[in-house]
């Protein structure tokens, strides 16, 4: 923890618990930090972010439902495969977002303004190579395509989709310190 960029934002406090016995607390007395938009824009922000997460995880399930031999071939596989990765991710950003109102701690700003952009990223990348994928699938496999084949080729359309109202979003969970108000960069 003596490496962690955030240690400076707690002091350790000794407490006397019920039993009589002395315990260590962090607490926190790090700065407070608010979004740099207004509560409203935060808010329709936040219900795209949960939406696009809920969607996303929607269509990445159903997608693994039929059984079809597209799974078979690693261009499509793959990059569908690890969109679950920036996918958890962005959902975790969205539960904490949901979860934490303003004022915000120091490490909950960061994960919310650049956290979320570097998953939006990985989310997009993912998604539209595993479009590509699907592409390149049904032009070398259209004579022995089965209607089972189009539902992974429409889920990771809506991923791909969701990947990019997640990307629109990103820049709406930019957070300063409270007490300090933004320009609006209109200079």
């Amino acid at each position: 923890m003596s490496r962690n960029k955030y240690v400076k934002d707690y002091r350790l406090e000794p407490i006397v618990d019920e039993k009589g016995k002395i315990r260590t607390k962090a607490v926190y007395v790090g700065g407070e930090y608010d979004y740099d938009l207004d509560p409203g824009t935060v808010s329709r922000s936040r219900r795209v972010l949960v939406s696009a997460s809920v969607l996303g995880w929607i269509a990445f399930i159903s997608a693994l439902i039929p059984k079809t031999a597209l799974f078979r071939s690693l261009y499509f596989a793959l990059p569908f495969a690890f969109c679950a990765l920036p996918l958890f991710l962005v959902s975790e950003t969205a539960l904490l977002d949901t979860r934490n109102v303003p004022p915000l701690e120091h490490r909950t700003a960061d994960r919310l303004s650049a956290g979320l952009t570097y998953r939006a990223v990985l989310f997009l990348l993912f998604s539209a190579a595993s479009v590509v994928g699907y592409a390149v699938w049904m032009v070398l496999n259209f004579r022995s395509a089965v209607p089972a084949d189009a539902a992974p080729g429409v889920s990771s359309a809506l991923l791909l989709v969701c990947a990019a109202a997640v990307f629109a979003v990103r820049k709406k969970f930019s957070t300063h310190p409270a007490g300090k108000e933004q320009d609006g960069g209109d200079n």
